[in-house]
């Protein structure tokens, strides 16, 4: 059981399935660890081939959102998940490019 704190808004949370473990970070609203809507198309097919099951999971709750965008691009970068391919690569190609002009 997770327990909300009413002063920290924020959230990072995970997805994950036994098949394929952590397929999505995310970073929102208490309520958006379990709302299905707004999801991407990789995402939404590893849900859809493990007949709509997943595990949502709290990570860290946060009161400012800029610290949970934070960890939530932290995160990705790490475990690189397959539902945050388009993120990650976006971030790869940022960090590239600030390499590049320095």
């Amino acid at each position: 059981m997770t327990i909300v704190d009413t002063k920290r808004r924020w959230c990072v949370y995970s997805h994950s399935t036994p098949q394929t473990g952590v397929f999505y970070i995310g970073k929102g609203s208490m309520g958006r660890p379990l709302d299905p809507s707004g999801r991407g198309a990789a995402g939404k097919s590893i849900v859809e081939a493990n007949n709509g099951v997943f595990e949502a999971s709290i990570i860290e709750q946060f009161a400012n959102e800029d610290d949970a965008f934070d960890l939530e691009v932290k995160l990705i970068t790490e475990l690189r998940p397959k539902g945050n391919l388009v993120l990650y690569r976006a971030r790869r190609l940022l960090t590239t490019h600030e390499q590049e002009q320095a």
